[in-house]
């Protein structure tokens, strides 16, 4: 698991966490406000923490190969998201205005 703290990294722009087993994301990863690519493609991950909509410059995230059953409704709010992966993981809806 990635420690609380992860989110004190404010000026990160990009990060590849892909193939590291994590079951569960800190809340703070919503405080990684000039965040534009995250890889979290291969892990064990079952859902996102609704902080994820705070990623306002967010355009790339990389989910696929996880074990996601949901996404958090207000993903729709990430305006500068171009591509969403989300191949391999165990989707049953997908938000509305997705």
């Amino acid at each position: 698991a990635l420690p609380y703290s992860f989110g004190q990294l404010e000026r990160l722009q990009e990060i590849n966490l892909g193939n590291n087993w994590l079951t569960t994301l800190p809340d703070s990863i919503g405080n990684l406000a000039y965040l534009t690519h995250l890889r979290l493609e291969q892990n064990w991950l079952t859902t996102l923490p609704d902080s994820i909509s705070n990623l306002a410059y967010i355009t790339y995230l990389h989910l696929d190969m996880n074990r996601l059953t949901s996404l958090p409704p207000n993903i729709v709010h990430l305006e500068w998201l171009r591509y969403l992966y989300l191949r391999g993981n165990q989707l049953e809806e997908l938000p509305r205005d997705l």
